[in-house]
C-alpha cells in the first residue's frame, strides 16, 4: 500500500471514530444540560483545566519524538514505557496531594474530593498510553479509531447514568475515569500484539526523547496557561456560575473543529514525520491540510454565527438566548483557531519543538494579559479580547513558523484560507436569508438554513474548488485517486 492510500485509510478511520465521538459528545451534552446545573459544568470546569495542566507532564513529550524519530529500538521503547509509568505515578500522588490549595485557590473546598479521584487518570494512562503511540506512528488507524469510540462509549453511558441518577458533577467525573481505563486496556490489547516492553530501563538510553520532550512539555505548558487562561481567570474573577455558562459554550463551538481537526492532523503529523526531508512534498500536503481545515471549518462556523438564535433555542433553550452575543465572538475565536492550530503537527515532523516552545512563550505573556483587560465587561469581553489576540497572530504565525519550514510564499499559503472563506460566505450568507425569510420557528428555520447553504457550498466548491471534491470523492470511494 502506498502512503497515499494508507494516509486515505488512515483519514478514513480517524473521520468514523472522530465523527462519532463528536456527535456522541453532543447527544451527550444535550443531556447534561437538562439534568446538570451551571455550576455542575463550572466544578467540572475547574476541575479539567487543573487535569489538563497536570496531564501535560503525563508523557514528559516523548510520545511525539517517538512518531517523529524514524529509528526507535525495543530498548528505548522500553525504558520510554517505564519511563512513562513512574511519571504517572508521580504526578498522581502530586495531583491528589495539592488538590486541597487548587480548591482554596477557586474558594470552592467541593473541588478537593473531585480531583483526588481523578487523579487515579494518570496513574491509568500511563499504562496504555505507549500502545496507542505506536499503532498512530504504524498508522494503523483502524485500531486506534477502535480504542477511542470503546472508551467514549463507556464513558457516555456512565456520564449519562449517573446524571440521570442525580449524582451531578460526579457523573462527569466517573464517566472521564470509566474511558480512560477502558481506552488504556484497550490500547493494551490492541497494541500488545507487535510490541511488549521488556524489563529492561535505561534512562540513559532515552536521551534523545527526553531532550525533545523537554521543549515539548515546556510547549505545552505554556500552551496550557494561553488555551485555558480564559477559564482560569473567569473562574476566579466571574465565579462558577458564569465559569459554567462560558464553559459549555466554548466546548460546543470548539466541537467541530475538535472532530475536524484530528481526523486530518491525526494522520498528516506521520505521514509529514516520514517526508519531512522531503520539503516540495511536505508543503504541498500542509497547505492542502489548512485548505481543507478551512474548507470543513468554515461553512460550519459562519452558520453558526449567522444563525446563532435557533442553534441555541434547540441545543441549550430560550434562557441562554441572554448569551447570543457571547456565543457568537466565541464562534469567531473558533474559526480563527481552526486556521493556526495545524501548525503545531508541522513542528513536530520537523523536529523542531523548540520553535513551539517559544512560540508559546510569547503567547504567554499576551493571551492572559488581554483576557484579564477584557474581564471588565464581563463574559462578551472575554471573547472579544481573545478576538483580538487571534487577529494579531495571524501573520507572525505564517512568517516566523510556517514559512521557515514550507519555503511556501504568502500569496498561496493565504490563499489557503481566503478561498473557502469567500466560498463559505456566498453560501451561508444567501442561505440564512433565505432560510429566514421562509420560516420563523426554529427547527424548520435551521433545518432550511442547513440545507440551502449546504448545496449552495458544495455547488460552489465544484466549481470553483474542484479539487477538494475530487479529493473526498477519492477519500470515500477508493484509494487509488
Amino acid at each position: 500500500m502506498t502512503i497515499r492510500q494508507r494516509a486515505y485509510t488512515g483519514l478514513r478511520w480517524n473521520g468514523l471514530s472522530k465523527g462519532l465521538v463528536a456527535l456522541g459528545g453532543l447527544i451527550q451534552l444535550y443531556l447534561l444540560i437538562r439534568y446538570l446545573d451551571p455550576a455542575d459544568f463550572g466544578l467540572m470546569a475547574m476541575v479539567n483545566v487543573s487535569l489538563a495542566f497536570t496531564y501535560n507532564f503525563l508523557d514528559f513529550g516523548v510520545n511525539n519524538a517517538i512518531v517523529h524519530k524514524t529509528d526507535v529500538s525495543p530498548r528505548q521503547l522500553s525504558s520510554l514505557y517505564w519511563f512513562t509509568i513512574l511519571l504517572g505515578l508521580v504526578l498522581g500522588g502530586i495531583f491528589y496531594v495539592l488538590a486541597p490549595l487548587v480548591a482554596r485557590f477557586y474558594e470552592t473546598p467541593p473541588l478537593t474530593d473531585l480531583l483526588r479521584v481523578l487523579s487515579l487518570v494518570f496513574v491509568i494512562n500511563a499504562f496504555g498510553n505507549q500502545f496507542k503511540v505506536l499503532l498512530i506512528k504504524e498508522l494503523r488507524f483502524n485500531r486506534v479509531a477502535l480504542i477511542d469510540l470503546l472508551g467514549f462509549a463507556v464513558g457516555f453511558v456512565v456520564t449519562v447514568g449517573l446524571a440521570l441518577r442525580g449524582r451531578g458533577v460526579y457523573a462527569l467525573v466517573y464517566g472521564t475515569l470509566a474511558r480512560t481505563v477502558v481506552e488504556a486496556l484497550a490500547s493494551i490489547g490492541l497494541g500488545g500484539d507487535r510490541y511488549r516492553p521488556s524489563r529492561h530501563f535505561r534512562l540513559g538510553e532515552a536521551r534523545f526523547f527526553i531532550q525533545f520532550g523537554l521543549y515539548q512539555m515546556g510547549e505545552r505548558l505554556l500552551n496550557f496557561f494561553n488555551k485555558q487562561a480564559d477559564l482560569i481567570l473567569v473562574g476566579k474573577f466571574l465565579g462558577p456560575d458564569l465559569l459554567g455558562v462560558y464553559d459549555v459554550i466554548k466546548r460546543f463551538l470548539l466541537r467541530p473543529m475538535e472532530m475536524i481537526h484530528p481526523v486530518l492532523t491525526g494522520v498528516t503529523f506521520p505521514l509529514m514525520a516520514k517526508l519531512q526531508f522531503q520539503t516540495e512534498r511536505l508543503r504541498a500536503i500542509y497547505l492542502r491540510q489548512i485548505n481543507y481545515l478551512c474548507a470543513l471549518n468554515f461553512p460550519i462556523y459562519l452558520l453558526l454565527f449567522l444563525a446563532a438564535e435557533p442553534v441555541i433555542v434547540l441545543m441549550f433553550g430560550e434562557a441562554w438566548l441572554a448569551y447570543v452575543w457571547v456565543f457568537r465572538g466565541y464562534v469567531l475565536v473558533a474559526m480563527s483557531y481552526s486556521t493556526g492550530n495545524p501548525v503545531g503537527t508541522l513542528l513536530l515532523a520537523k523536529g523542531r519543538a523548540e520553535w513551539g516552545f517559544y512560540w508559546n512563550l510569547v503567547l504567554f505573556f499576551l493571551i492572559p494579559m488581554v483576557v484579564y483587560g477584557g474581564l471588565h465587561w464581563q463574559l462578551e469581553g472575554v471573547v472579544m479580547a481573545l478576538l483580538l489576540s487571534q487577529a494579531l497572530l495571524i501573520f507572525p504565525n505564517f512568517y516566523f513558523l510556517v514559512r521557515p519550514l514550507t519555503a511556501s510564499g504568502s500569496g498561496p499559503y493565504f490563499w489557503q484560507m481566503l478561498q473557502p472563506l469567500l466560498l463559505s460566505l456566498a453560501a451561508v450568507g444567501f442561505g440564512t436569508l433565505l432560510g429566514k425569510w421562509l420560516f420563523t420557528t426554529a427547527l424548520p428555520q435551521l433545518l432550511a438554513i442547513g440545507i440551502i447553504s449546504g448545496g449552495l457550498y458544495l455547488g460552489a466548491s465544484w466549481y470553483f474548488h474542484r479539487q477538494l471534491i475530487h479529493d473526498f470523492k477519492a477519500l470515500l470511494f477508493h484509494d487509488k485517486a
